[in-house]
């Protein structure tokens, strides 16, 4: 649990994985971006989770494509990386 955003780097560096949950805005965060960067800059597996309900904070995919950093892009989306669509208990107990 990061209990001092001062310590993010080091709470990645000491993660298995990292989940990078993708919301309207994630990348025109500073600290989220300092999240990506820590995660990539110490290879730790990453997994996105994207939040596509615009009605809870979510954007379209390609949206956040396009506010991810240029340096970063192809390092988060294109180095084929689990994307799981985030589901709420709603939609799940629709389909189960």
């Amino acid at each position: 649990d990061l209990e001092n955003i001062d310590r993010l780097e080091e709470y990645v560096a000491k993660s298995q994985v990292v989940l990078l949950f993708l919301s309207k805005g994630y990348f025109l965060s500073r600290n989220c971006l300092r999240e990506v960067r820590a995660a990539v800059t110490s290879s730790k597996p990453v997994i996105l989770v994207h939040e596509h309900a615009e009605t809870k904070g979510g954007d379209r995919l390609e949206v956040l494509r396009q506010e991810c950093p240029e340096e970063l892009r192809e390092l988060v989306f294109d180095f084929k990386r689990p994307l799981v669509r985030w589901h709420r208990l709603s939609d799940l107990n629709r389909v189960s």
